[in-house]
């Protein structure tokens, strides 16, 4: 049972929860490199907030050019917020807007 214990140990990742980010904390540019790995943010797919940040209006993924993300961290962007669409937690598709209607 203590082999399984100290094993279980060694598998927790250290680092800032995207859900305890808050305006008291923000989070810094960073210089060099993907903004997410430097900060060593831990994200799921129940973050929405955070998840918005890297969607267009449109709803479509922005690219990793625009939000400066690592190869990896697109892969997982991209994994948590295709869940998070089909939990119903983020909208398929962008904001519905109203054309006034001429007559």
């Amino acid at each position: 049972m203590e082999l399984l214990q100290g094993f279980y140990n060694h598998l927790h990742f250290s680092g800032i929860k995207a859900s305890k980010l808050s305006k008291d904390m923000p989070l810094q540019k960073a210089d060099v490199g993907c903004p997410i790995c430097s900060a060593n943010i831990l994200f799921t797919y129940k973050d929405v907030l955070f998840l918005s940040q890297f969607l267009s209006p449109e709803g479509n993924l922005l690219s990793r050019r625009v939000t400066g993300v690592c190869g990896k961290q697109q892969i997982k962007l991209e994994k948590a917020i295709k869940i998070s669409r089909r939990l119903g937690l983020l909208p398929k598709c962008g904001p519905v807007t109203q054309e006034p209607i001429n007559g």
